[in-house]
């Protein structure tokens, strides 16, 4: 998968000026997910694709 990490604070334009409240935001591609629950105490379990989308199964590492 490809190793996309980014974050980043982002609203929503409706395109006529208004916006909505920041939030977080974040991208991850399977790579650096895998990092960051190894890290966390998490294990990846399961990967799959559906519709052009990538999923990830985690669970608790024993």
């Amino acid at each position: 998968g490809t190793d996309v990490d980014e974050r980043a604070w982002v609203h929503l334009d409706d395109g006529d000026g208004s916006r909505g409240a920041v939030f977080p935001w974040a991208r991850v591609g399977g790579p650096a997910l895998a990092r960051r629950a190894r890290a966390e105490g998490w294990r990846v379990t399961e990967e799959w694709t559906a519709s052009h989308r990538h999923f990830t199964a985690l669970r608790r590492a024993p």
